[in-house]
């Protein structure tokens, strides 16, 4: 049987329509739909119940099968495992890591260009400032939405060295 993903129910439908080759009209006959229904939920201007999601693929002869992720991209989950090391490095050599991270934080702030960045920079600067470790820790793993963005402005470049980040970032594909 064929395999169709996508983020959007109107993504599915396509994919399991043109895969079957069918024309909108067709899948809408079979479904016991119209026409312009299914051309709404393809262009993404109405989104399709759960319910009728799995009866207009299943009328392509593909099953529905839905899988629930922890909503975290590729990128997220390596950008927590390089944190993860940092932590410890953190952990081991808190005097160095953050003397760096205080003068990263400078040049960051220089070359931002934005008040979001500004903002995640005065915080970046208000945790180094205070050597808070743990506090610094807990945004280092958190999964939120907010420490996502943290990390992606993060002040660490450097706390781990190429062998080591590239080693982190193998284990780290190698589980994905």
């Amino acid at each position: 049987m064929a395999r169709v993903t996508g983020d959007t129910g109107g993504e599915l439908v396509y994919q399991a329509r043109t895969q079957a080759g069918l024309s909108q009209r067709g899948l809408a006959e079979l479904a016991g739909t119209s026409g312009p229904t299914i051309a709404a939920y393809e262009s993404g201007t109405r989104e399709p119940r759960l319910s009728t999601l799995a009866r207009l693929v299943g009328a392509t002869g593909t099953e529905l099968v839905v899988e629930l992720h922890d909503g975290m991209t590729r990128s997220d989950r390596r950008s927590l495992a390089l944190h993860a090391a940092i932590a410890e490095r953190l952990a081991t050599d808190p005097h160095r890591v953050l003397q760096s991270a205080r003068r990263n934080l400078q040049t960051m702030r220089q070359a931002a260009s934005t008040r979001g960045a500004h903002r995640l920079l005065d915080e970046w600067t208000e945790l180094v400032a205070d050597r808070n470790i743990p506090a610094i820790t807990r945004v280092l793993g958190d999964r939120s939405e907010h420490a996502r963005d943290l990390r992606q402005m993060t002040p660490f470049a450097g706390a781990l060295n190429d062998n080591e980040r590239t080693s982190v970032l193998a284990a780290a594909a190698a589980l994905l």
